[in-house]
């Protein structure tokens, strides 16, 4: 089953198509109902319908949070319709949605607090430092001894990654890791 990444190469791929290959003629607030809809005729020709359909609707989510933020053109149509499911969700599944549901109102409250409240920079470095906890996971002592040249970019494996260099609290031995978020 395809992972929420392989959404979003799909998205990059109808952007850069739709753009005839030119990756800087792009920025977020270019984003259009178009490049959805590219994406989601690039996904079904690879994924079955319903793996499409759960795929897209990921994607706009994160273009229904991106738009807010970056005022890029709101997307909110499905060309795939929903396939129904035969198994029957259980009372677990519906906990696990609700605490999701949570989480999406979390950090687009965070966001919000960002963007609108945080005025002085110090407001603004704990909400940046809030949002570092929440999307990477790292321990509150990890990401106060980040280094000031914590952010990296290196290809392993013939794949680039991305990601935060800390310092592992509970390891032994390995003074730095690697936390990629993306890529």
């Amino acid at each position: 089953m395809p992972r929420k990444v392989d959404a979003g190469r799909m998205l990059w791929e109808a952007i850069l198509l739709r753009r005839k290959g030119k990756s800087e003629a792009f920025h977020w607030g270019t984003l259009a109902e178009e490049d959805l809809n590219q994406a989601e005729l690039l996904m079904r020709e690879k994924w079955a319908a319903s793996t499409t359909y759960k795929q897209m609707a990921y994607l706009l989510v994160l273009t229904r949070f991106l738009a807010a933020r970056v005022s890029a053109e709101r997307c909110t149509t499905l060309l795939t319709l929903r396939v129904s499911r035969i198994s029957i969700g259980t009372r677990l599944q519906g906990r696990r949605r609700a605490a999701t549901d949570y989480l999406d109102a979390a950090l687009n409250g965070l966001a919000d607090i960002y963007r609108q409240h945080a005025k002085e920079p110090r407001d603004r470095l704990r909400a940046a430092a809030l949002a570092i906890l929440v999307v990477t996971g790292l321990r509150i002592s990890e990401l106060l001894t980040l280094p000031i040249d914590c952010e990296v970019e290196e290809v392993r494996a013939a794949r680039p990654r991305y990601g935060l260099r800390y310092y592992k609290e509970k390891a032994r031995g390995a003074p730095k890791g690697c936390s990629p978020f993306g890529g």
